[in-house]
């Protein structure tokens, strides 16, 4: 290839970055998409008392797979000549903007495209004036490129599977909540939340879950099956479109993709509120509800949900007792553990000085006065309205004074 030829392909993508950086919407999710991360681990510190996951070297790895991912997306945008208008660039971002006024789950870039191939489909259908809006935007939203959109969709949806393939392996956080009977319970935060660069666009889609009834591993493969929808949804409209000529596929299978994704997001608010956390606390054994990368603990090849009941030959029913037996041996844990399932199984390996005071096992708290967080939350960046407490002994969180939150 020669030089011409690739000067031909950086330039453009060079010139659309320039054009992204000019749009307020990057920096606003940007900022949300780190707020969310910079909260959860003080929420951490308060509920565990040390800092449990990394926050600034995985956001800047993130932020440089969205770029990495971007430039892909961007460039196969272009070579499908896809084009989207300024103004229209404009429309998009500015609804988003309004409609995470409303909740910031809305402001995924979905939701705001959707709208205005639906409005774009009813004035065409309708034959609406719009005699009250100046021409070029009038002309913006009646010529509304429905076709190129659904393919952006799509471009998203390659760029969400692609992320959450790559992001795979990456922490989660640990978090406390109030159960159905006022007792501390266990959960986890995940934030698959992606700003990707297509074209001059910021696009932002993902779920975040602040919750106790999926396993993280869970989240990330409903997170890969979103990914697929969107491709499908945004791929199989703009090639109806553009070889079918159904100018009502884009409105048809994008507005199918939301409700689904609604209906979706609204089984798991109802899972939330019904059932009970996967690591409640037991009468016998204590709760693991996680383990920090690289301890003894993760060693062990402990995992969340699972049950201590034997350390050391002694009998554990609380974090005392788990401490007190590993001083019993000082060169060697032995543990009895109960999984899922209810089967019990025996782990064990040497350990060495002050090995056994950093065993990094994170526990379910049954002791008064720990922090927790009132509700759950699902949806992307969603967690930022979740408010957190002491647990009393009602078990009722009292309201936290010393964090600022989003109201409602």
């Amino acid at each position: 290839m020669g030089s011409e030829n690739v000067h031909a392909i950086v330039q453009p993508v060079f010139q659309v970055f320039r054009e992204l950086l000019l749009n307020p919407l990057l920096y606003l999710s940007v900022f949300l998409i780190v707020l969310e991360n910079v909260r959860q681990a003080k929420v951490e510190r308060k509920m565990f008392g040390v800092r449990v996951t990394r926050v600034w070297f995985p956001l800047l790895l993130r932020f440089l797979k969205f770029l990495l991912v971007g430039i892909v997306l961007t460039a196969s945008a272009l070579a499908l000549h896809l084009s989207l208008p300024w103004r229209q660039i404009v429309l998009v971002s500015a609804l988003s903007a309004l409609l995470a006024a409303f909740r910031l789950r809305f402001m995924a870039s979905i939701y705001s495209i959707a709208v205005w191939i639906l409005a774009a489909y009813l004035a065409t259908t309708l034959h609406w004036s719009l005699a009250g809006i100046s021409g070029p935007w009038r002309d913006a939203w009646l010529n509304f490129s429905s076709g190129t959109w659904a393919a952006t969709i799509g471009l998203a949806g390659i760029g969400q599977v692609l992320m959450t393939w790559w992001c795979w392996g990456d922490e989660t956080s640990p978090a406390l909540f109030r159960g159905k009977r006022g007792l501390c319970v266990g959960g986890f935060y995940t934030q698959y939340v992606y700003l990707l660069p297509i074209a001059p666009l910021p696009f932002l889609t993902g779920i975040s879950y602040l919750g106790a009834t999926l396993f993280p591993k869970q989240v990330r493969i409903s997170t890969l099956w979103s990914g697929f929808g969107m491709l499908v949804a945004g791929g199989g409209a703009y090639a109806l479109l553009r070889f079918e000529h159904l100018t009502f596929a884009p409105i048809l299978l994008v507005a199918l993709y939301v409700l689904v994704g609604e209906v979706y997001l609204l089984k798991l608010r109802v899972r939330e509120r019904q059932l009970d956390s996967l690591c409640a606390p037991y009468a016998e054994g204590v709760t693991i509800l996680h383990t920090i990368r690289g301890s003894v603990a993760r060693e062990l090849g402990l995992s969340a949900g699972e049950r201590i009941v034997e350390v050391n030959q002694s009998t554990v029913r609380s974090e005392y007792e788990l401490h007190f037996a590993l001083d019993i041996n000082p060169a060697y844990v032995r543990m009895k553990v109960v999984d899922l399932r209810g089967e019990a199984r025996l782990v064990g390996k040497p350990i060495y000085a002050g090995e056994r005071h950093q065993i990094g096992l994170l526990i379910v708290s049954v002791e008064d006065g720990v922090f927790v967080y009132r509700r759950r939350e699902v949806g992307a960046l969603s967690s930022l309205y979740a408010r957190w407490g002491r647990l009393t002994e009602s078990g009722s969180p009292i309201q936290r004074k010393d964090m600022p939150t989003l109201v409602e």
